[in-house]
């Protein structure tokens, strides 16, 4: 690499040229080059993602009379070896020090750049403190088939404007949240205030770094600016291990256990509200996050809709048929779309399996869920998280024909547009998918809270969408009465993300046809966390999902402070020290209590190890129909019987329990009753 002048073929980018100059749009390559030659340099037109001319000026005042050519020129003659700035994002120094190779060699200035415009760019090398190109592919899965160069460009021409995570520790929606004098800048304003002036004012940006926190651990930084201590931890101090957050984060655990009366305390600027007496008995799940506590000072989620997208609501079932939401602006049974959302007399909500209005659930796993989240206070039965919420049920697959894609995806787009406030997403996979991920995107921009249950994998990482919690929603695992980490329940993972666990093992529930049952998995898990989301938007309904997300994760486990509205302001927030610790919860697997659970009964390489306690009449099961497929026993034919129950299943893909009912209903099952192909129910 030499000092010639840099071959303008090679700093020019014709794509990123003309996806910025639609005028263009039609040019090839060559006449695109020599457009901007000819005219596009002097009328200042960006060029390549790699400079920006009008930064270069603006950071520069002694270059403020230079025409844009003569920027160039003074860029590649001077400015380089100068160390001057010429883009917000790009930055050779951090070049340097993330890419050891190139440290050794001594390059200047001028060298590294020449060597990330023809090399680094496109092998993927780091060169932004801002920008992490593979967290920007692995977060935006529609972007995994382009190259390194397309996906910045893509970043900066699309990606920042549509708020697409592109940084584990940069959260655009979280910045305008803390930040209320921002909240009406666009997603790019934001974007370029925070590198301009944000980061220099110790704005925090990120639920996971506090900068004032990162020099307070680090004497060594003390004398470090905002900007300093910023460009330091990306450069060394996240590899070194360094304390960066006063929130401790396990890579079992995440945040630990959810506790509704801090959380909810907090979202009213309040400290955690005193005990009151557990209720004991089957209700020890809620008296694990401490709901009554809430429930003590008048918060039991009125007036807030979760919408549970999943196999369906038995919208009949006596502990739920109050809490069932109602859609007011349609007329029941007239045929006519009276409220023009696209789907006639979706009055109790949608059945996007079979695409009419009846939502019932046929299997279990929508029920079950409701019911943690909102089942009646009618003293019988059960009592949910937020008793007095409304469930809107969305069911998207059933037995037959489940899938997870179009069906999913529709289901939550068609949640936040009918005024859910927070959805329960209690399923996932191992591969990641699109139309998913997009709809999630697109009900948090809508207000709505998204919960994602982790997965029964027992994996070291949640499932997506969970796995995308870096970013939006939250991710639940899975815990015991004693608060172990459930064995099969997808750890969190050593990237940091919003993770918290929840009760999901035995959790007493409604199942249909007015029968309870317990269940284990994550997915009964994340409920709880939809019920305490519930809860406090019941406390503050003004608060965005970002505000929500960040005071359930700061205030998980009871013995630590955390985040609340009375520390979010608009400049730099430092959350209290912390003096809990996760010593009490090992993250160790925890064997089964019973040999009756399989490990090999998966679904989609997804571990279902639920354990179906049903308390239904013996004689419900003698006259199941004999044609349905169902792989379950009858309790008279040597089914273990268990005090206080009538019967125990261990087969995941059952029915539980086939009435004659349930074959009216249901006349087509085909030979799997779980769905297989492309969904998996955590």
């Amino acid at each position: 690499m030499s000092n010639q002048p840099i071959a303008l073929e090679n700093l020019f980018d014709a794509d990123f040229y003309r996806a910025n100059n639609p005028d263009l749009r039609n040019f090839d390559n060559q006449r695109a080059l020599q457009h901007w030659r000819d005219y596009g340099l002097a009328e200042g037109r960006v060029f390549s993602p790699l400079v920006d001319l009008k930064f270069y000026r603006n950071r520069n005042g002694d270059l403020s009379h230079l025409s844009n050519r003569q920027l160039l020129e003074h860029l590649a003659n001077f400015g380089l070896n100068e160390g001057r700035d010429f883009s917000p994002i790009v930055n050779l120094n951090y070049y340097r020090a993330r890419n050891s190779d190139l440290a050794r060699f001594n390059f200047s200035n001028r060298q590294l750049f020449d060597h990330l415009v023809n090399f680094g760019l496109n092998e993927g090398r780091s060169f932004s403190p801002f920008v992490n190109l593979n967290f920007y592919r692995d977060s935006n899965p529609d972007l995994a088939n382009q190259t390194h160069r397309q996906r910045f460009n893509h970043l900066l021409t699309f990606g920042v404007e549509e708020a697409r995570a592109f940084s584990p520790f940069i959260d655009l929606n979280f910045y305008r949240a803390t930040n209320p004098d921002l909240v009406n800048l666009s997603n790019r304003q934001l974007f370029n205030h925070l590198i301009d002036w944000g980061i220099n004012e110790g704005r925090i940006f990120s639920p996971f770094l506090d900068i004032n926190f990162y020099r307070a651990s680090n004497g060594d930084l003390a004398s470090f600016n905002n900007r300093q201590l910023w460009e330091h931890f990306q450069s060394y101090g996240f590899f070194e291990g360094r304390s960066f957050s006063p929130i401790p984060y396990s890579a079992s655990i995440g945040y630990g256990l959810v506790n509704a009366s801090a959380a909810v305390a907090a979202a009213i600027g309040q400290s955690p509200f005193s005990d009151v007496p557990n209720l004991g008995g089957n209700n020890w799940n809620l008296d694990m996050v401490k709901a009554p506590e809430a429930w003590s000072k008048g918060y039991t989620g009125q007036g807030i809709v979760v919408a549970v997208v999943d196999s369906g609501v038995d919208y009949t079932h006596p502990d739920l048929d109050n809490n069932i939401w109602i859609n007011t602006k349609e007329i029941t049974g007239n045929g006519v779309d009276d409220d023009r959302n696209g789907f006639v007399d979706d009055v109790r909500g949608w059945n996007f399996a079979d695409s009419n209005n009846n939502p019932m659930d046929f299997y279990y796993h929508g029920t079950h869920i409701a019911g943690i989240i909102a089942a009646e206070n009618n003293e019988f039965g059960m009592t949910g998280v937020a008793f007095n919420a409304k469930i809107m049920p969305v069911k998207v697959y059933n037995g037959a024909n489940g899938g997870y894609g179009v069906n999913v995806a529709a289901g939550i787009r068609y949640a936040a547009d009918n005024g859910a406030n927070v959805i329960n997403l209690s399923m996932g996979n191992d591969i990641t998918n699109d139309p998913v991920t997009q709809a999630i995107r697109y009900a948090i921009g809508k207000g709505t809270v998204v919960i994602l249950s982790s997965g029964n994998d027992g994996d070291i990482v949640p499932d997506y969408p969970a796995r995308y919690a870096t970013h939006f929603g939250i991710a639940v695992g899975s815990v015991d009465r004693n608060n172990n980490m459930s064995w099969i329940s997808n750890r969190a993972g050593t990237t940091r993300l919003d993770y918290v666990t929840a009760p999901g093992v035995d959790i007493y529930s409604t199942f249909p046809l007015s029968r309870y049952g317990t269940k284990t998995g994550t997915s009964y898990a994340a409920p709880h966390v939809s019920g305490v989301a519930a809860l406090i938007l019941s406390a503050n309904p003004n608060l965005s999902p970002v505000q929500v997300e960040r005071i359930i994760t700061a205030n998980a486990n009871s013995n630590r402070s955390g985040f609340s509205l009375a520390n979010s302001t608009n400049q730099s927030q430092e959350v209290a020290a912390l003096s809990a610790s996760f010593d009490s919860v090992t993250g160790d697997l925890i064997e089964p209590e019973s040999n009756n659970l399989r490990s090999s009964d998966r679904i989609h390489n997804t571990s279902v190890v639920d354990v179906v306690e049903t308390a239904i009449p013996a004689e419900s099961f003698a006259n199941a129909s004999p044609t349905l497929p169902f792989n379950s026993i009858p309790i008279d034919a040597g089914m273990t019987q268990k005090s206080n129950r009538v019967a125990e299943f261990f087969e995941p893909n059952s029915l539980d329990a086939i009435s004659p009912m349930f074959a009216q209903m249901q006349p087509n099952l085909g030979t799997d009753f779980l769905p297989r192909l492309d969904i998996s129910v955590a």
